[in-house]
């Protein structure tokens, strides 16, 4: 079987966007590359399930294209919808998902509006600074990950993210104190210590020492002593590329070293991977698809497959929660349907117009809680 290949124009606002999807014959995975102007913006790469057969492939993958551009395109019509309404939630996760495509320009327009509109939000400060970063604004990624630990000083991403921007201009003191921080806060975070190993590996190539690191040696000792604590405690770190970090270590070979960090930075796997959540989100409230029952159906099995996997992390349970509330409006809805088609199969059956009388009249309940969660 040939390669498979599908590609599309998208409308980005101004931009010349270009969706292409492919898989070649050997291939287990599929490959989506957006390009602006020509120029690649983002390539990934997902597994074709197991057991798919060779005779579905192109229907499948077909199917993901066509879902990648609906995607794409969305996010530009209910960012025009979002202007309306200065929701400040809202935007933050649209200035997310555009920085997900690393648009960066539309993501730091979303956020910047959120942080108008609302700065109790960290979120919004850690993606901006993220994409003043890509950009290669390091200085003005700066300024917002140090406004954002001021308001937030107990959220550690924004202490990591401050941490890496600082590391990026080769601020060594900085960068440590910052890894260190997050680290105060929640010892048990995996980052920051694979990000201190980084940064004691560049301190080695740079011939640099501070304060309680003026031995090299000592420093080598920490890069090493920070990789062991990371592959430790976390599972996404005890990998064959981490063993392989260690080995060139003691090599002394550290700018091979700091090079495979790199790479095993960007591969890193989120610890739950959530966008599927932040695009539903924004389907429900501003797109037509989100509050289809099978969306709903879709969205709460992902979600309660991860709190089987993370049982943990109140966060997940709150959102299912959230998610079956979803779905008792669309059940309520149906309900509804079917007392008013009594009342039109019969207009003298007092029973069916009460029940839906009353429904209508308690049912206002439900949408005014959902409303005020999903805010």
């Amino acid at each position: 079987m040939a390669g498979i290949n599908f590609s599309d124009n998208i409308n980005g606002r101004g931009r010349s966007l270009y969706l292409q999807t492919s898989s070649g014959e050997e291939d287990k995975v599929i490959v989506s590359a957006l390009f602006d102007s020509g120029r690649l913006l983002l390539k990934e790469e997902m597994e074709i399930p197991q057991h798919t057969a060779a005779s579905s492939l192109l229907k499948y993958v077909e199917t993901v294209h066509i879902s990648r551009v609906n995607e794409i395109e969305l996010l530009y019509d209910i960012s025009v919808k979002i202007k309306t309404v200065r929701h400040a939630r809202s935007l933050c996760i649209l200035g997310e998902q555009f920085l997900r495509w690393n648009l960066l320009d539309e993501a730091i327009n979303e956020l910047e509006l959120s942080l108008k509109y609302k700065e109790g939000n960290g979120d919004a400060y850690k993606y901006l600074g993220i994409a003043y970063m890509r950009k290669g604004g390091i200085e003005e990624a700066i300024e917002v990950f140090k406004k954002g630990t001021e308001l937030f000083p107990e959220y550690p991403d924004l202490w990591v993210q401050l941490g890496m921007a600082y590391l990026k201009e080769e601020g060594f003191t900085d960068a440590i104190n910052s890894f260190e921080k997050a680290l105060e806060i929640n010892s048990s975070f995996d980052e920051p210590y694979f990000l201190l190993a980084r940064t004691f590996s560049e301190m080695v190539i740079a011939n640099r020492t501070m304060d309680k690191f003026q031995d090299k040696e000592v420093v080598k000792q920490f890069a090493r002593e920070n990789l062991t604590r990371v592959s430790a405690i976390s599972e996404r770190f005890r990998t064959q590329s981490i063993e392989q970090v260690m080995r060139l270590f003691h090599q002394n070979l550290w700018q091979e070293a700091v090079e495979l960090m790199e790479k095993i930075w960007i591969d890193l796997p989120p610890v739950i991977d959530l966008d599927f959540d932040r695009a539903f989100y924004l389907n429900l409230m501003y797109g037509e698809r989100g509050r289809e029952e099978g969306s709903v159906e879709n969205y709460v099995e992902k979600m309660e497959g991860l709190v089987k996997k993370h049982p943990e992390f109140p966060d997940l349970h709150n959102k299912l929660g959230i998610a079956y509330l979803i779905e008792c409006r669309n059940l309520f809805n149906r309900a509804l349907h079917q007392f008013k088609a009594a009342s039109d199969l019969n207009p003298e059956y007092g029973e069916s117009k009460r029940n839906f009388k009353l429904a209508k009249n308690d049912g206002k309940g439900l949408l005014l809680l959902l409303r005020a969660m999903l805010k």
